[in-house]
């Protein structure tokens, strides 16, 4: 049930009945069943993760093409480790697909894995 554009009237619209329904349908998820290396992408290190966008109860086969933008490693308070590796990408979902309006929602993200190292 979170969106979060920067702008928290418009997450708070994106929120309604008109558009994800959050409050009956407060998770969107992409699960992947398969990542591919797409060196026509970003030659330095960018994939294509194929798999499969639910919304509001309605799956749609999807491919989102993202890159690796590096990676670091950070030292907590308490003296562990943690490598850190960063991804961006973006996305074009037809709103029709999804029964979200008419127009494309384009969707772009980064996120950040991280793991204990040892």
């Amino acid at each position: 049930n979170s969106i979060n554009t920067q702008v928290s009237k418009r997450d708070n619209n994106l929120k309604s009945d008109e558009y994800f329904f959050a409050a009956k349908y407060p998770k969107v998820t992409f699960v992947a069943t398969e990542i591919v290396k797409d060196s026509t992408f970003n030659p330095m290190g960018s994939f294509i993760a194929k798999g499969k966008l639910n919304v509001k109860d309605i799956s749609k086969d999807l491919e989102i093409r993202f890159s690796y933008a590096g990676k670091t490693t950070i030292e907590r308070g308490n003296g562990e480790k943690w490598d850190v590796a960063g991804f961006e990408g973006k996305v074009s979902v037809n709103g029709k697909d999804i029964a979200i309006g008419d127009d494309d929602i384009n969707i772009t993200f980064t996120l950040e894995a991280i793991k204990k190292v040892k």
